[in-house]
């Protein structure tokens, strides 16, 4: 198993392209684990990890709009 304490994922801001990593709680990264590895199974899917990436805009590019 990973270890989920070097896991991380990230807010990737679409107007100015700024990437910030970011960290779940273990308890749902967890339940992430068993959820994506539920999907994994039932597509006769083995999972090694997963990432995941949320795109928006950062605070400072709302702001300036």
């Amino acid at each position: 198993m990973e270890d989920l304490t070097s896991r991380h994922h990230h807010l990737i801001c679409e107007t100015c392209g700024t990437i910030s990593d970011i960290e779940l709680e273990l308890r749902l990264e967890r339940s992430l684990d068993k959820a994506f590895d539920e999907l994994a199974v039932g597509a006769g899917f083995t999972a090694r990890h997963h990432s995941i990436d949320i795109y928006g805009e950062c605070a400072r590019c709302v702001n300036t709009a």
